[in-house]
């Protein structure tokens, strides 16, 4: 090989370590700014708390899990299990009241079917004559023949067999 030939080969071998180091090619970022519980990015640019801590301005703080709550899947903060809702910083047991079910959430819940929601209860669905609950439950429709006409069901004109 000559001499022009190594010297171009071993500037693609410097090329090419100094890309595999980028410690070497360019400055790090400085870690001594870095507060405690932190790691770099992974572009390192910046940081961001490890796992179980929050960011509060420049410092990492721990989390503090309240009872029947868990961490979130990244841990930078928490919530509550299934039939319990955060309020404020805890977490409270969902009130079902009677003919209710927690919902699929599990942070609220909803009235059986035939049942509607009024306030913090299930009250029953009051189907007048010519009527019947609706496919949601919660409420009714006027059979075949028949309109809604506030809180009744009447005929529709014409359709009288009799």
């Amino acid at each position: 090989m000559d001499r022009a030939t190594r010297r171009s080969v071993a500037f693609l071998s410097y090329l090419i370590v100094m890309g595999l180091q980028p410690g070497l090619a360019r400055s790090e970022p400085s870690h001594s700014n870095m507060p405690a519980h932190a790691q770099m990015t992974s572009s390192g640019d910046s940081w961001r708390c490890q796992y179980g801590y929050q960011r509060q301005g420049s410092t990492c703080t721990l989390i503090s899990v309240p009872a029947n709550a868990q961490m979130n899947g990244e841990g930078q903060g928490w919530s509550c299990q299934w039939g319990y809702s955060r309020i404020g910083e805890i977490c409270s047991p969902v009130r079902v009241p009677p003919n209710g079910t927690i919902d699929a959430s599990g942070k609220d819940w909803s009235c059986r079917f035939g049942y509607a929601r009024r306030d913090d209860d299930c009250d029953p669905v009051d189907i007048p004559p010519n009527a019947q609950v609706n496919s949601a439950g919660n409420g009714w429709i006027c059979q075949y023949g028949y309109i809604s006409d506030g809180e009744k069901c009447r005929e529709v004109a014409g359709n009288s067999e009799h």
